[in-house]
């Protein structure tokens, strides 16, 4: 089974705004200023698609750790168009 991950749009609580951004860019090999306009859009995003679930968790928990709120989702098809980070 895959698993998608997706950007909840915002930082969790106590988060650094610094730190954050350069979590997910170190992660998705971005640049910070493209992780900040996806991480704090305000908007739920895809960020990554049909990962296994082992890869997914590995993701969410670094991205949570560096203060991203971050959501999995199980049995997802083939992505819409979203745009990864």
């Amino acid at each position: 089974m895959s698993y998608a991950l997706y950007s909840q749009g915002r930082l969790l609580d106590g988060a650094d705004e610094q730190r954050a951004p350069a979590a997910a860019a170190a992660v998705f090999k971005v640049s910070e200023d493209r992780a900040r306009a996806v991480l704090l859009s305000g908007k739920r995003r895809k960020i990554t698609a049909h990962a296994p679930r082992d890869r997914r968790q590995k993701l969410c928990d670094h991205l949570r750790r560096g203060g991203v709120g971050v959501a999995g989702v199980a049995g997802e098809g083939p992505p819409a168009g979203g745009q990864p980070v």
